[in-house]
């Protein structure tokens, strides 16, 4: 990976820019993270809350002790950016905008990373990519539909790309040049992937484990191809051994918090709504146009097809031999099958949303394969780039391609109390968030109602305008219970059934009315 050919008088390859040119550089680099935090923050605010990011709610809704316990009680992933929104919320507070600000601010960060790491990919031959290359990765985060939906939820995933990215370029500059400094930078962002989400551990591992092979395969040369003088095969292990301990023993620290979380079984929901095969297929589609949109799936397979070109004219060897885009290429692939083997085991966490620890290398070897490629290429990314921002606009815009609309089916459901709902099961989290006067209550607990409200949601989006569906058929009831409401939206439908005075609803009526249906029974008082 690199030979004496790549040795610049410059800094291990790197080109000394002029001073104005850095400086205008910066600028655009800026200008990209404005961007970013303009899509992302205004219409933060606007979704309701679904389901897991209720459960974010309600760790960071309490004391720092109480989010600690709570973390390893309802959660699967770790502790960082809990305890991170935790210290945010306390100056933004616990509304849809408070919480999930620190994702917009984090993905619109990651810009600076990205750029970052595609200059350092670039650095293959004589032909340095000029610095607009890393703007175009920049803008191709900035944009990306998937980044843009984890920097409107108050989860960990856009914090994680952050910390991803600058753990990929710190990664490259430590195999560029194994100085200390490189390498501690490397542990540290790596260390904050980790403690972020679990799949950050495993470019923990692969990641020294191609520092420790570049290492061995000679003097630990890097890719600029200057040596470290007396250091020949294992003994060019030793500066790696620092970092590399303090490292392992941070990520080793999470270990009885995971034994904990992987205690509850919730990893075990992944593989219960949907199988192994779709959630494959479908995740280079998201990669590209996210998790809904127009045609997703037309325009999910044209993009994942021409990124897949791009990816591979990156990462294709130079003059026969391997360049730092097929080192990270092999990287990337390493991390993608790691988890698959833990499928051998019983263990199913192949999902999208834990996969994001790739996106960085993915925009930056995209846009590096578009410029070797040529001005065609160039074209083709910015159409994709043109789509994608559209696919943005469309999912702000139009409910059935957003989050489950609790807040709002919620609403819609109200009427005089006491009030018997009827709502699905596993979503009684985000009902009970919404308005925390909901009680839970048995099937033979319920007493008389003025109101009856069954909250359906569609069987699937799919695409907006189909009709309101016909209220369901109810079992007897006290007649003065009288259809009065039907409301339907691309996420719920509400049928609303209310009577002048309190009635008796027996539990024989309510069985009747959840059916076979998995469904939780909540009183409005």
């Amino acid at each position: 990976m690199g030979g004496a050919d790549d040795v610049r008088p410059q800094g291990h390859g790197d080109a000394v820019p002029a001073q104005g040119s850095h400086r205008r550089e910066l600028l655009a680099v800026g200008a990209l993270v404005l961007v970013a935090l303009l899509l992302r923050l205004p219409t933060a605010g606007v979704q309701s809350f679904w389901l897991d990011e209720v459960y974010s709610g309600r760790i960071v809704d309490g004391t720092l002790g109480h989010a600690w316990s709570t973390i390893q009680k309802t959660e699967n992933t770790p502790p960082l950016f809990y305890l991170l929104d935790w210290l945010w919320t306390r100056v933004f507070g616990v509304s849809e905008f408070g919480l999930r600000s620190l994702s917009a601010v984090a993905g619109a960060l990651a810009v600076v990373p990205v750029v970052a790491l595609t200059r350092r990919l670039g650095r293959d031959s004589a032909a340095v990519p000029p610095a607009a290359v890393a703007l175009v990765a920049g803008a191709l985060v900035a944009i990306n539909p998937l980044a843009q939906w984890f920097s409107q939820e108050a989860r960990s995933y856009a914090l994680l790309i952050l910390f991803a990215a600058a753990a990929w370029a710190a990664l490259l500059a430590a195999m560029d040049a194994p100085s200390r400094r490189h390498l501690w930078l490397w542990a540290l962002a790596a260390v904050a992937a980790t403690w972020t989400h679990y799949f950050g551990g495993l470019l923990l591992v692969v990641g020294w484990g191609a520092l420790a092979l570049l290492a061995v395969r000679g003097p630990m040369a890097g890719f600029a191809g200057r040596a470290v003088p007396g250091r020949q095969g294992l003994a060019a292990l030793r500066p790696l051994l620092p970092p590399f301990v303090a490292s392992v023993v941070a990520a080793a620290v999470l270990l009885p918090i995971a034994k904990r979380q992987q205690s509850t079984a919730m990893y075990e929901a992944i593989s219960n709504v949907k199988g192994l095969g779709s959630r494959l297929i479908e995740t280079p589609k998201q990669f590209v146009v996210g998790y809904n949109g127009p045609a997703e799936y037309v325009l999910g397979a044209i993009l994942g097809v021409a990124a897949v070109v791009l990816v591979l004219a990156a990462a294709w060897p130079r003059d026969g031999r391997p360049t730092r885009g097929t080192a990270v290429l092999g990287m990337v692939v390493a991390i993608w099958v790691l988890p698959l083997l833990g499928l051998l085991a019983g263990f199913d966490v192949v999902l999208t949303r834990n996969y994001v620890v790739l996106l960085p290398p993915l925009v930056a070897l995209a846009a590096l394969g578009a410029w070797r490629l040529g001005r065609p290429a160039l074209i083709a990314v910015g159409i994709a780039g043109v789509v994608q921002v559209a696919t943005i606009v469309a999912v702000a815009v139009t409910p059935v391609y957003q989050r489950d609309d609790w807040r709002g089916a919620l609403r819609a459901a109200k009427g005089p109390g006491p009030e018997l709902l009827l709502i699905s099961h596993y979503q009684e989290p985000a009902a009970t968030w919404y308005e925390p006067t909901l009680v839970p209550q048995p099937v033979e607990a319920v007493q008389n109602v003025r109101t009856l409200a069954l909250v359906d949601r569609p069987d699937e989006a799919g695409e907006p305008g189909p009709p309101a569906a016909p209220a369901p058929a109810l079992p007897p009831l006290d007649p003065r219970l009288k259809l009065t409401r039907i409301e339907r939206d691309d996420q719920f439908r509400v049928y609303v059934w209310t009577s002048p005075v309190p009635v008796p609803v027996p539990p024989a009526a309510v069985i009747g009315l959840l059916g076979r249906s998995d469904r939780s029974v909540i009183v409005r008082p």
